[in-house]
């Protein structure tokens, strides 16, 4: 009975532990983020306002002329001219305005459309309209003659009972159709000159899925056919650029959302064809889902890619590195924003169009001379000139000191210059950590160069002092062993040494005697470790890593890093979240420890559990410290070493706590490894317990402060 209640005390520290994270972590949540109208997103993910990008100086409906108001537009096109061609697909009609919002024409009965929903104009004029409602793409001059259609084409590869609505076109140099269909997953249609199928291009590719994977290995084949299988998700928009690179959005999926496909149709619009790119944010405040979905897409003549999220209602620009220059737009009613932007297009002046379908309107938004600056400076700089772009980028700063891409692109050229000191400083500025690797690298290069015969003087002069005084040294060592061994210093200290030379006795005389205030020391000195090692990690070696591969599960570090001990920077410490990463785990395995060892009949007593649980962290305080500090001579490439160094201090650790079972509960190998896949999956319970908890507390606290709120206002 005694022992239950003990077990129950610890319980009940641990529950006090967890409530206070929780309530920091409440706390935390309660501060709803700021979301600015315009604004881009740094390195760490923070979001930092710039100055108004774009003026809207036109706005286009139809209202008061002759073709009257829009009612459900679908698409929009600017041509060569700088003419607008809606697609109004509620009234069977493209119309199409000056530069100035003047109506030109109206094309619409007497080619006898149906619910069109886009529109291309190639740079001789002809007028490509996708009719959808009519299941063709027509072929129109500027007279509103038909010169030729094309419906759908006869194909063996294409099913009979198949339906054609063909919904966005392109044309290239060669008379080519690209076409999107409604709802098809096959990828983009290809149609020659004569309207003959020529197959399909740039189809999304399907990723991994354990859930299918599983249904393969397991499933009949009948259940299999009762089971939708998966299929690649359809593009939404394309853009086609005069390099003849294929631009497309795909709206419903969360990775490569926006795409550049090469003229075999490969995604190049990525980190590489292993990688992925997320573009976008996730939980945007105000969205209508919690994920972007990306509908639109165009690319001005400097190569910046505008995109629009739906979701958010917000238009994302980014340049050709898939850098985000910056963001605006967002839900209101406000001149900065939308309602529901469906479609996007851009003219040889900048100017961006958008079609926003809620309001049935389309807004011309004319670039503001902070936004021209970064559009030709992006362009510099991805062709590399880099001093060119330098000098636009300063432009940049003097509108915004804190736009990181500037101090990117500043910091490009002066490494291109070799002031890498300089370099080093504007990188840092940005947060571009590769590119502070880079000047590093170089600068250490140059410094050991000009260094190097110091540095063969200081280690000859190091041999023979060693060569003097190494016989008293190893004497000293030898003396101060035996007095550590021999039991003249206190146990509580001797421990610390025996637990790295001697492991097994030393836990067993930790299970015997000793007291416990080392415990609070050696925990107070592993926090300190902790937050001491994140201010000493060097800024260009902070990688906190993904585990999207399996090979990356093999390292401790990635497991570990990625699900609890991430990196941060010094000015994002948070000294007590930081101490609860290192406590909480810690009182977990003590509490856990003990109560399965009492079911699989051990004999240590918490307080055997408490002292050893504790010296099992010494290899992380003595070690991490130097290992950080070591980061500083290193560069990106070295990373491999780093991270090997930090997991050989965590597989330590884990060797300590699994000898700690066997020897201090007098368990027998098998049982140890039994009861060591018992504590690991009691820490799951009670970590899982603590959690529903927390939710169950914050959700009755939230309604209690919902209730008192509405109170408050009768």
């Amino acid at each position: 009975m005694i022992d239950l209640g003990r077990r129950g005390r610890h319980v009940l520290v641990a529950l006090a532990v967890a409530t206070l994270l929780a309530a920091s972590t409440d706390v935390a949540s309660a501060d709803s983020p700021q979301l600015f109208s315009a604004y881009t997103v740094d390195a760490r993910g923070t979001r930092l306002p710039i100055p108004q990008p774009y003026v809207r100086d036109l706005e286009i409906s139809g209202l008061n002329t002759e073709a009257g108001p829009f009612k459900d537009p679908k698409g929009i096109f600017v041509d060569g001219q700088g003419d607008l061609y809606v697609a109004d697909s509620g009234h069977d009609r493209v119309l199409s305005f000056d530069p100035n919002g003047k109506l030109l024409r109206i094309y619409g009965k007497s080619l006898g459309l149906s619910e069109p929903e886009g529109v291309f104009v190639t740079p001789r004029g002809d007028i490509f309209i996708a009719d959808t409602g009519n299941g063709r793409i027509i072929d129109v001059d500027r007279t509103g003659q038909i010169v030729r259609q094309f419906k759908k084409p006869a194909s063996p590869l294409l099913a009979a009972q198949r339906s054609f609505r063909p919904a966005k076109l392109v044309v290239d140099r060669r008379g080519y159709l690209y076409v999107l269909e409604e709802g098809s997953t096959a990828g983009i249609m290809v149609l020659d000159t004569d309207g003959n199928f020529r197959g399909y291009f740039g189809a999304t590719r399907l990723q991994f899925d354990l859930r299918w994977l599983i249904i393969n290995l397991v499933a009949t084949q009948e259940q299999k056919r009762q089971i939708l299988e998966p299929e690649p998700v359809p593009h939404s928009d394309m853009y086609l650029t005069p390099d003849g690179f294929l631009y497309t959005a795909v709206a419903t999926t969360t990775i490569d959302q926006i795409q550049k496909l090469n003229p075999v149709g490969v995604n190049i619009f990525r980190p590489s064809t292993e990688d992925h790119q997320f573009f976008g944010e996730m939980g945007v405040p105000g969205a209508r889902l919690g994920v972007p979905g990306f509908v639109a897409v165009t690319v001005d003549r400097f190569g910046v890619v505008s995109a629009i999220d739906q979701n958010s209602a917000r238009v994302y620009q980014y340049d050709q590195s898939r850098r985000l220059l910056m963001t605006f737009g967002g839900p209101g009613f406000g001149r900065e924003q939308f309602d529901v932007p469906a479609a996007i297009a851009t003219d040889d002046s900048g100017r961006l169009y958008v079609l926003d379908t809620g309001r049935e309107v389309v807004y011309r938004l004319r670039p503001t001379r902070f936004t021209q600056l970064i559009h030709q400076a992006s362009q510099l700089y991805f062709d590399g000139h880099y001093a060119q772009a330098a000098q636009l980028w300063n432009e940049v700063l003097r509108y915004d000191n804190q736009y990181e891409i500037a101090h990117a692109g500043i910091g490009r050229a002066l490494f291109r210059q070799e002031n890498y000191p300089a370099a080093m400083a504007e990188f840092q500025r940005a947060f571009d950590r590769d590119g502070y690797s880079q000047a590093f690298e170089e600068y250490r290069y140059n410094w050991l160069r000009g260094n190097f015969a110091w540095l063969v003087i200081a280690t000859g002069l190091i041999l023979v002092i060693l060569s003097f005084f190494g016989g008293m040294v190893r004497r000293l060592i030898v003396a101060t062993n035996r007095r550590i061994v021999g039991g003249t210093w206190p146990l509580e200290i001797r421990a610390v040494y025996g637990i790295l030379r001697h492991p097994e006795d030393t836990l067993w005389d930790l299970r015997e005697s000793g007291s416990l205030w080392a415990v609070p020391v050696l925990l107070g000195l592993a926090c300190v470790v902790r937050i001491g090692s994140l201010w000493l990690l060097a800024f260009h070696m902070l990688a906190n890593p993904t585990l999207d591969q399996f090979v990356n599960y093999l390292s401790p570090f990635n497991v570990i890093t990625s699900y609890y001990l991430q990196e941060v920077d010094p000015d994002q410490i948070n000294v007590v979240i930081e101490c609860l990463h290192v406590l909480a785990p810690w009182l977990a395995w003590v509490i856990v420890n003990y109560g399965v060892g009492v079911i699989f009949a051990g004999e240590a007593s918490f307080r055997a559990v408490l002292k050893s649980s504790a010296y099992c962290l010494v290899p992380y305080i003595l070690l991490t410290l130097p290992i950080y500090a070591f980061s500083h001579v290193l560069v990106r490439d070295d990373l491999a070493l780093f991270h090997t160094l930090i997991s050989v201090t965590y597989l330590w650790c884990a060797l300590l706590f699994f000898l700690q079972v066997r020897i201090v509960h007098d368990l027998e190998l098998g049982q140890s490894a039994r009861m060591l896949v018992g504590n690991l999956f009691g820490m799951a319970v009670l970590f899982g317990f603590l959690g529903l908890i927390y939710l169950v507390t914050s959700q009755m606290l939230r309604f209690a402060w919902e209730v008192l709120y509405e109170i408050s206002t009768l």
